[in-house]
C-alpha cells in the first residue's frame, strides 16, 4: 500500500515563502498602485487593468499559501510604516503631477502665459489638500473601536507579564520574606502553612487570599 506522509513531511517539500517573497508581492502591488496615483489622471481606464492586478494577485498568492507553500511559523512582523509613508508621498507627489498636467494640457489653460498655469497648479493643489483633509475629518482613517482594543490587549498584556514577574520574584524570596507577604492575621494558620506550601510547590494545599487582604 501507499504510505502517507505525515503533515510534517508533506510541509517539507513544499516552496518556502519568506520575507524576500513578502517584500516582492507588495512591490509588484506596490508599482501597479503607484502609477494609477501618478497617471491616473491621464489614463482613467488604467484603474480597472490595476484593480484586477490586485484582484488576481492577492487571490493568487493566497492559493499558493494555502496549498503549495510552507505553513509559515508565528512571528512578530516588522511595521508597514515604511510603506505607508511611501504611499503618503506618492498620493502628494500624485496631487502635484495630476495639477501639472491639468495646466500643461487642459483646454481651459491652452493659451495661458507661466503665471497663470503655475497659479492653476498652486490653486489645484490648494484645494486638493483641503479637501483631503476635510474627508480625513468626516471619515478617520483610523477605528475608535480597533484603538480600544489595543488599548486593552496591551493591558491585558502587561497585567499579565507584571503577574508572571511578581510571581517569578516570590520563588526568589526567603522564608521569612514570603511568610510577609502572604500574612493575614496573627493567629491565621496560613502564615505557618503557605510559605512552607508554596516553597514545596504544594499549590493544591494553599487556599485562596481574598482580593484586597494580601498584596504581592
Amino acid at each position: 500500500s501507499e504510505e502517507v506522509m505525515s503533515f510534517a513531511e508533506e510541509q517539507g517539500h513544499y516552496t518556502q515563502f519568506n520575507t524576500h517573497h513578502q517584500v516582492e508581492m507588495m512591490s509588484q502591488l506596490m508599482v501597479s498602485l503607484g502609477f494609477i496615483i501618478l497617471f491616473g489622471s491621464v489614463a482613467p481606464i488604467m484603474a480597472v487593468f490595476s484593480f484586477l492586478v490586485f484582484t488576481i494577485q492577492l487571490r493568487g498568492y493566497a492559493y499558493i499559501l494555502a496549498t503549495a507553500a510552507r505553513r509559515t511559523i508565528p512571528h512578530e512582523n516588522a511595521s508597514c510604516e515604511n510603506w505607508r509613508m511611501l504611499m503618503s508621498g506618492l498620493m502628494h507627489l500624485g496631487v502635484l503631477i495630476s495639477g501639472l498636467f491639468m495646466t500643461l494640457f487642459g483646454h481651459a489653460f491652452k493659451h495661458s502665459s507661466v503665471q497663470t498655469r503655475i497659479t492653476g497648479v498652486l490653486a489645484f493643489s490648494i484645494s486638493s489638500f483641503i479637501t483631503w483633509g476635510l474627508v480625513d475629518l468626516m471619515v478617520p482613517s483610523r477605528s475608535v473601536d480597533a484603538e480600544l482594543l489595543q488599548l486593552r490587549r496591551s493591558h491585558v498584556w502587561s497585567k499579565i507579564i507584571n503577574t508572571c514577574s511578581r510571581v517569578e520574584n516570590l520563588f526568589q524570596l526567603g522564608q521569612d520574606e514570603i511568610k510577609g507577604r502572604f500574612r493575614t492575621r496573627a493567629d491565621s494558620h496560613e502564615v505557618n502553612k503557605s510559605p512552607r506550601a508554596a516553597l514545596a510547590g504544594h499549590w493544591s494545599s494553599i487556599s485562596p487570599v481574598p482580593v484586597g487582604v494580601g498584596r504581592f
